[in-house]
């Protein structure tokens, strides 16, 4: 029943790129008049409510499993230092391609990057890094490694709709890094690493250095 309860959790995630594509379609062929009754629904949180429900559920399912695997895991300089790398990795990677790091305006302090954003990374790794290695451990697979390879192909796989084929290689890496911090430090250390990659790249893009101001800021961009 359990393992039942936390795969209906995990399907219900395995939705969110589906239910961004149908946003999408409604959004380009409802009429302009009727689109402020979804103005506040877009791909990017249809995924998110998806994601962290269907994580919401594997956590009633999994709770003393999590539980321990929590307590069990309290590496404070481990989660730091992988938090820390979560915003290493961008700045490096666009560094490597002669971009300079520029701040996107004080206008994505919103309700995505306070509250979807942490939430959805939060429970991208729950649900990939946990959730469905105990629940493929407890039904099928024997090998602990099996487990996990499964999971982090799923994850890129699931990503490819989001991202574009493009982006595999980053995702690739991004899944390696996740594990390797959750085999070393535990969920807190993969869940650290997630949310602090995401929100900056939420907050930061790469800019050409010959196109990015050089100039003083006038006050207006300075206020925030």
């Amino acid at each position: 029943m359990i393992s039942m309860v936390a795969a209906l959790g995990i399907l219900i995630h395995f939705l969110g790129p589906l239910s961004s594509k149908m946003v999408i379609k409604i959004k380009r062929d409802k009429p302009i008049s009727d689109r402020k009754l979804i103005t506040y629904i877009t791909p990017q949180r249809s995924y998110d409510g998806f994601t962290i429900i269907g994580a919401s559920i594997c956590c009633g399912a999994f709770s003393q499993e999590l539980l321990v695997e929590i307590s069990n895991n309290k590496n404070v300089y481990g989660v730091l230092f992988f938090f820390l790398l979560g915003v290493l990795l961008p700045s490096v990677l666009w560094k490597l391609k002669n971009k300079v790091v520029a701040f996107r305006g004080r206008y994505v302090v919103n309700v995505d990057s306070i509250f979807f954003l942490p939430l959805t990374a939060l429970s991208e790794e729950l649900i990939w890094r946990f959730f469905l290695p105990l629940l493929l451990l407890t039904n099928s697979v024997e090998s602990v490694a099996v487990s996990i390879c499964i999971s982090s192909i799923g994850f890129i796989l699931l990503h490819i709709p989001i991202g574009g084929v493009k982006s595999i290689a980053y995702m690739s890496l991004f899944t390696l890094i996740t594990v390797i911090s959750y085999l070393t430090f535990g969920i807190l250390a993969a869940i650290a690493f997630h949310i602090s990659h995401n929100l900056f790249i939420h907050f930061f893009q790469p800019r050409k250095i010959k196109n990015f101001k050089t100039k003083p800021p006038v006050l207006s961009e300075t206020d925030w």
